[in-house]
């Protein structure tokens, strides 16, 4: 049993420009369109828990009907994906010591959040416990490729400055508060020593993908966006169709035609685990 069809790269990123918040920050669909492929791709088993749902925009852009449970610690993000009628039922928890009986869920999804939390063997031994035997985790992260796929990164490696390209990785992913950057390899070994045996691992996000990120992302872009950011709160209707067209027309074909995944190469990083009997 499914609890969603398929949706495309480009037809996710659609659905998240009609929301203000994220047409005003194109750069997040991008990422997100890219994972909500892959989750669309995956045998979700109700009852579903999504950990650290935010606002739910994720959720209602990917998904074609509401998953079972969302938890986050940000009663406002709750409220707006309350609205948006993405979850049966939401809570404010920790996922570090989530309020659900032990084997409560059969699928348990963390969308591009465990790598900000602290605690890392908490909230994973939190994950599996929640998690009924034979039902499965789906995870995004970072990964440990992201702050060398950075487009200035590779621009700083290309100009003969390894050490610079190291250093702007290093200080993006400080900025972006990733404190848990592992390998593939780590994180098959972390989430096993919590009985959760890692069966697919994919890279997200391409060369190219990342390269289009990192323009979105980067300052001259954001200077010549500036004008569309300071007239947001006017609501003009005018307004946002421009910007969702230009948006439409330039980003929605490239993230169609780009790789999905791959075996070896990626910033964000796909696993699928499997919680064994007790």
């Amino acid at each position: 049993m499914r609890t969603a069809l398929p949706r495309s790269r480009g037809d996710i990123f659609r659905r998240m420009l009609q929301h203000p918040r994220y047409l005003f920050r194109p750069w997040i669909p991008i990422v997100k369109a890219m994972e909500g492929e892959v989750f669309t791709r995956q045998r979700l088993i109700p009852p579903v828990l999504d950990v650290a749902c935010g606002d739910g925009i994720f959720a209602w852009a990917t998904y074609r009907g509401p998953l079972d449970v969302g938890v986050d610690l940000d009663p406002v993000g709750l409220a707006e994906a309350k609205r948006l009628g993405a979850y049966r039922f939401l809570t404010v928890a920790d996922a570090r010591a989530m309020p659900f009986r032990s084997g409560s869920f059969r699928s348990v999804t963390s969308v591009c959040a465990v790598e900000h939390m602290d605690g890392l063997p908490d909230v994973l031994r939190e994950l599996s416990r929640v998690l009924a035997p034979g039902g499965s985790l789906f995870l995004t992260v970072p990964s440990d490729q992201f702050g060398d796929l950075l487009l200035a990164s590779r621009i700083w490696r290309a100009l003969g400055c390894p050490d610079r390209a190291a250093a702007y990785g290093a200080r993006k992913n400080a900025r972006s508060q990733h404190v848990n950057i592992l390998s593939a390899e780590a994180w098959r070994q972390v989430l096993k020593a919590e009985s959760l045996e890692v069966v697919e691992t994919a890279y997200l996000l391409s060369r190219g993908v990342m390269a289009v990120w990192g323009l979105f992302t980067s300052s001259p872009f954001k200077l010549a966006f500036l004008p569309f950011r300071l007239v947001r709160e006017r609501d003009w209707p005018w307004m946002q169709r421009l910007l969702r067209r230009l948006l439409l027309s330039t980003v929605a074909p490239l993230l169609d035609r780009a790789k999905g995944t791959d075996s070896t190469t990626g910033g964000y990083l796909f696993l699928a685990a499997e919680k064994g009997s007790p």
